[in-house]
């Protein structure tokens, strides 16, 4: 994950959130396998998409 992280900030992309589902998972006494997810995007391209 610090591989993607690195390269789509090298591409100018933003990082919003990265969130770990294993920690959470971890809380209530489960073992999964290390799972995250990276949100990322430009939000000069994607505002208009959302507006």
């Amino acid at each position: 994950m610090d591989k993607l992280d690195d390269l789509v900030t090298k591409r100018g992309l933003s990082v919003f959130a990265r969130i770990d589902h294993a920690a959470g998972a971890n809380k209530i006494g489960k073992t999964p396998h290390p799972t995250q997810v990276l949100i990322f995007g430009n939000p000069q391209a994607g505002t208009p998409f959302m507006e």
